[in-house]
């Protein structure tokens, strides 16, 4: 990994699961992005928490199926947001961005204007 102008990845992982910010935004300043990419997800915590969230719930409702009590879901061990983060980097999810959704990208560079010729 190449060195980073903040080295937030050289923390104990334990102090980066902690603060849900904290391990946010080691890992966006950790990777090689482009100003771009690093720019549009310095405005998405908020929607990548809610997305880590969704997954921790849907896990609790898995285990509601199954009839284990919440004490019991809650003594298994749970995947950080720090490990959350790390299943997906964030040039897997730029890319997966739709290039509309993309700042610096409009949709004529993939659909050119029409010209009519009268």
């Amino acid at each position: 990994m190449p060195q980073s102008a903040f080295p937030f990845s050289d923390w104990p992982k334990d102090l980066l699961s902690e603060d849900p910010r904290l391990a946010y935004y080691s890992q966006l300043y950790g990777q090689n992005l482009n100003p771009l990419q690093q720019n549009y997800f310095q405005g998405q915590y908020n929607d990548i928490f809610s997305q880590y969230l969704g997954r921790l719930g849907q896990g609790l409702m898995g285990a509601q199926q199954q009839g284990q009590s919440l004490p019991d879901y809650l003594a298994q061990p749970q995947g950080s947001f720090l490990d959350f983060l790390q299943e997906k980097p964030f040039t897997q999810r730029f890319a997966q961005t739709p290039p509309q959704m993309r700042p610096g990208s409009s949709r004529s560079r993939f659909a050119p204007n029409v010209r009519w010729l009268v």
